[in-house]
């Protein structure tokens, strides 16, 4: 039984994935001082758009593949207990990780450009963290394989939306486009924003 507690602790700290990264994205906005990671930041949370559509439209036709597993608890971001409510397609936190790794995938292939090795490396880590996360979400019986996966494709469809919507945005900010530079010379020179 305390093995199964252990192994239950860090499955549900693997799935506050979706916090961390929040707090990691708002910390490096505020402390470089970078609207463009703000930018990222925000561009995320419009995946509540299509996973809401999703959600509303399996719960209206009560689709089976959009049923939480019976004995789904703890499922919400912060897994703070009591019965899991609702639609669980999409798995929002695997759409979350999914929809920013393929908006770096995108961002950072653009225009033909082969990613450096310290821009795979980071990707690599990512992916890394999704299957982590979708093991952890069915693990724990917040979603099954299916809704992992689905939260999966949709994030690579929505990483290129958010792209659009970035891209256009920073195009019409000087402030935005200088701060996308230091982002990327940040994460292939490991030099300081600021």
């Amino acid at each position: 039984m305390v093995e199964n507690d252990k192994k239950n602790a860090i499955l549900k700290a693997i799935s506050l994935s979706e916090l961390y990264i929040t707090i990691i994205l708002l910390i490096a906005s505020i402390v470089s001082q970078n609207l463009y990671i703000l930018l990222i930041l925000g561009s995320l949370f419009t995946k509540h758009i299509p996973e809401q559509i999703f959600k509303r439209i399996s719960e209206k036709f009560d689709w089976e593949i959009g049923r939480r597993p019976p004995d789904a608890v703890d499922c919400n971001s912060y897994n703070s207990g009591g019965p899991a409510k609702g639609s669980g397609i999409i798995s929002g936190h695997v759409f979350n990780l999914s929809s920013l790794t393929f908006f770096l995938i995108y961002s950072f292939t653009e225009n033909s450009r082969t990613m450096t090795t310290k821009e795979a490396t980071l990707i690599a880590i990512l992916f890394m963290g999704i299957f982590s996360l979708i093991y952890a979400r069915v693990e724990l019986h917040c979603h099954t394989k299916e809704q992992t996966i689905i939260g999966f494709v949709g994030g690579a469809i929505w990483g290129y939306i958010m792209l659009l919507l970035v891209n256009k945005i920073t195009s019409l900010s000087e402030r935005l486009q200088n701060d996308k530079t230091k982002i990327s010379s940040f994460i292939n020179g490991c030099q300081v924003m600021g």
